[in-house]
């Protein structure tokens, strides 16, 4: 099963699209910012992860810069 890592401050947004794919079979996970996100990858596996540009503390971007530097090969 594939799992996705949603990133996004807005709960809203983490719930409704939680909702969408877990009923389309995929096996989700939601947090609520990037720091979250990091703490999260260092013990889960993930197959996908949806990340917000616009968050308070690290952005997306920001995020995504830390991703790349510590799980590219």
């Amino acid at each position: 099963m594939h799992k996705i890592l949603i990133v996004d401050d807005d709960e809203l947004t983490r719930k409704m699209l939680e909702k969408r794919l877990s009923k389309r079979g995929f096996d989700v996970t939601t947090v609520n910012g990037g720091k979250e996100c990091l703490d999260y990858l260092e013990n889960h596996e993930t197959s996908l992860i949806l990340l917000d540009i616009m968050m308070p503390s690290i952005s997306g971007l920001e995020t995504l810069r830390i991703l790349r530097k510590t799980y590219s090969k």
